[in-house]
Formats: C-alpha cells, structure tokens, sequence
C-alpha cells in the first residue's frame, strides 16, 4: 500500500492508505505503484486521482510539487479543485472568455490565460468523473 498525502498552505487534507496514484506532472502523467522509485516531480494544472479500495477518486490540482519516497507520496498542491464547489456554466463562461483573450494577449498575461483555460478544462472533467 501506498500513504498518500496531500497538503494545501500547510494543511493536510487527504491522508490515506491507497493502491495506486497519478500525477499530473509538468512532464506528463505519473502512475505511482507501490516500491516506486524515489522522486519528486512538479506537478501541472491537471486531475491527480488514485485507487482506494478499488475506487477511483479525483482531485482537481492547481500545480505544485509531489514527493514520492518510501511508498508515502506527497502532494503540496497550490490550490485544489473541489468538485461540489465547481459551478458549471461560471466555469463554461470563464473557458470562452479565456480562450478569446488568447487572441489579444502576449507574455505573461498570454501565460496566466493559458493557465485559465487549464484550470476550467479541468474543472469540467471533473465534473464529470465519479469518485
């Protein structure tokens, strides 16, 4: 079994003993079985989700760092995405609004619209998984 963790501002909010992890890193999706090797990895908008007691689970994640060692796994994500606070028209609305600001947009302002378009794209799917 795998510990994994999940920390958000110095609070834990996921503890739990689970078969297998993924990681949505900046590099590509990470699966975490248990006697990984030992890793840390910065993570990207995306949906990290795992395996608990044959369940799936997801959690929408805002980048961050992760730390896998000794079959823990840490996650110190910058925000989280939490299903039953997604709104889903504000997030349909925010993904035409950031996509057509593309258009008008160059460099940071062209990246944290990128990030935007990351994060509603997220918020969706997430919406529609089942954990």
């Amino acid at each position: 079994m795998l510990q994994l963790k999940v920390i958000l501002k110095e609070k834990k909010l996921i503890d739990e003993e689970v078969e297998e992890v993924y990681l949505p890193c900046v590099t590509g999706e990470i699966g975490v079985l248990q006697g990984h090797r030992p890793l840390i990895a910065l993570l990207d908008v995306g949906l990290l989700h795992y395996l608990k007691e044959g369940k799936k689970y997801f959690i929408g994640i805002s980048e961050g760092l992760a730390e896998v060692l000794n079959d823990n796994i840490n996650v110190f994500a910058d925000e989280i995405i939490f299903k039953e606070r997604i709104k889903e028209e504000e997030e349909k609305e925010a993904l035409l609004k950031a996509e057509e600001s593309l258009k008008h947009l160059s460099g940071k302002e062209l990246e944290e619209a990128k990030k935007r378009i990351k994060k509603a794209k997220i918020s969706l799917q997430l919406l529609k998984s089942s954990y």
